[in-house]
């Protein structure tokens, strides 16, 4: 078989870690790939190979909080536990990592690019499921059911679509999982068939959450011409009713607008430099889709022309205007721009006070439902701009003291921004630049 001959080339001396006080999983010391197949073998067992490097803090984390919990050690007893560190080094050392060329050629022919990743061989040696990044407990003992369980294997799924056998309502699963671990082509041209083949033959299945979800996690590659297009146009109320997201069909609708109608123009305007001619585009959108949909694009277009030209008073006015006729928008990850752009744009860019005291009100709206220090930074920052001294510092502190705990809930560094800002509010500094 070409895979196990590959791994026997790749893995003749795999670089293994031994159990230590601090690690109660059973890591084999063994650092001999032909061996440890054989004991797979004879034994019937999985192999489980915990790519990492030495600087990868994720990997260090799964050392803290998983690996040294006993549900997860009793988890993995069943398995053969090999940690494999892969610092590309000049030498072979046992204690840094492999050789460069060894590195280089397990990172190529598995695609390990990011850390941790997580390979699963069946008893023969064959790959059979991979998963990347930081999982928490509960992930990672599904991580361990879905690695030996051939109806979520990545690999087994992936070859039996190939070949055409795997059941069509197993294709989500697949593409999601050929998603998180890179095979981007593969994931979208899974998804085309699942939404193209499945979703269009069956449209009493459209309408439920997880296809709902589904079709948002692979919106690109939704376009006019998609058979379900029509249907999630007529049907906007009941998908964002189903979905549990206000804002679904507007979001999958705007897209498709965009790609098709506002990108081509746009892309051809950002090379000549002269202004895209708003009105022929607008009138093309409402041809199309209405008055609704054509106002809305044609303002997100003209934020996205204004910022490019840097032309912040006029980036500004639409703005508001948009705010004015739709709102702030906060769905999903949303504030995140939305606060980027309040910042950006006045902040950075207005000392009017009536302006700064519009932007305030907006930044109270968006802190009741999202605490986080960027966003509050926003709204300290706003106040202080204003004169509003006391309170700018009473909620930079606050800023600081938020971004404190999830630095510690996270276990990641602090992020002294909060307090530098803090030390500038109370000096009288500028706070922006």
């Amino acid at each position: 078989m070409k895979l196990l001959l590959l791994l026997i080339v790749i893995f003749p001396h795999l670089v293994a870690f031994p159990q230590n006080k601090t690690n109660k999983v059973n890591w084999k010391s063994d650092s001999d790939w032909v061996n440890l197949r054989k004991e797979a073998l004879t034994t019937n067992r999985y192999i489980f190979v915990d790519c990492i490097a030495s600087w990868c803090l994720p990997c260090k984390q799964m050392d803290q909080k998983v690996y040294s919990k006993e549900v997860v050690i009793n988890a993995l007893k069943p398995l053969i536990p090999i940690k494999l560190r892969i610092d590309t080094i000049k030498t072979k050392n046992i204690k840094s990592g492999m050789t460069r060329n060894a590195a280089n050629g397990l990172s190529r022919q598995y695609h390990i690019e990011e850390f941790p990743t997580f390979l699963f061989f069946s008893p023969t040696g064959e790959l059979v499921h991979k998963s990347i990044g930081y999982k928490n407990v509960d992930q990672f003992l599904q991580l361990i059911q879905n690695g030996i369980d051939s109806s979520k294997q990545y690999y087994t799924l992936k070859k039996k679509y190939e070949v055409g056998t795997i059941a069509l309502a197993a294709i989500p699963y697949l593409a999601q999982c050929a998603r998180e671990v890179g095979d981007t082509s593969f994931a979208n041209s899974a998804a085309c068939k699942y939404i193209d083949s499945y979703l269009t033959n069956n449209p009493e299945k459209l309408f439920t959450r997880d296809n709902l979800g589904f079709i948002r996690d692979f919106i690109h590659v939704i376009h006019s011409g998609t058979k379900i297009f029509p249907e999630l146009l007529a049907n906007a109320s009941k998908a964002d009713t189903i979905s549990g997201d206000p804002a679904f069909s507007s979001d999958i609708i705007d897209y498709v607008v965009w790609k098709e109608q506002i990108k081509p123009p746009y892309d051809s305007s950002k090379i000549s430099g002269k202004e895209p001619a708003w009105t022929r585009l607008t009138e093309n959108i409402r041809a199309q889709y209405g008055e609704v949909v054509a106002d809305r694009n044609v303002l997100s277009a003209k934020l996205n022309w204004f910022s490019f030209k840097k032309d912040w008073r006029k980036e500004r006015e639409v703005f508001v205007q948009k705010v004015e006729k739709y709102g702030l928008d906060t769905s999903g990850f949303k504030w995140v721009v939305t606060n980027n752009k309040i910042w950006k744009l006045f902040v950075e860019h207005v000392s009017d006070m009536a302006e700064l005291t519009r932007a305030i009100s907006w930044m109270e709206i968006i802190k009741k439902d999202h605490v986080d220090p960027s966003i509050i930074d926003t709204y300290a920052n706003l106040l202080y701009k204003a004169g509003k001294f006391k309170e700018a510092i009473q909620w930079e502190t606050k800023a600081a003291a938020v971004e404190s705990d999830l630095a510690q809930a996270d276990n990641r560094p602090y992020d002294e921004t909060y307090e530098q800002t803090l030390h500038k509010m109370e000096t009288r500094q500028l706070t922006w630049d």
